[in-house]
């Protein structure tokens, strides 16, 4: 990921796990947590409260498809 992306979001107010899972989620598109996890290089777990916090600030929305979620 771009240093300067990754500081610019850390700036306006994001954490640094924060950034990296959007960063990866708008690299990726439509995805599932772990290749989320892993474009975002963090641990899966760790992606959960990640998206549930970038949800309420509007920046990522969840869809179901079946039985999966593509963040």
């Amino acid at each position: 990921m771009k240093k300067a992306s990754l500081k610019l979001l850390i700036n306006l107010g994001l954490t640094e796990t924060e950034a990296r899972v959007y960063l990866a989620g708008i690299t990726l598109g439509p995805a599932t947590v772990s290749s989320i996890a892993q474009k975002a290089n963090v641990k899966r777990t760790t992606v959960y409260p990640a998206i549930r916090t970038l949800k309420k600030k509007g920046l990522m929305s969840v869809d179901i498809h079946g039985m999966k979620k593509s963040m």
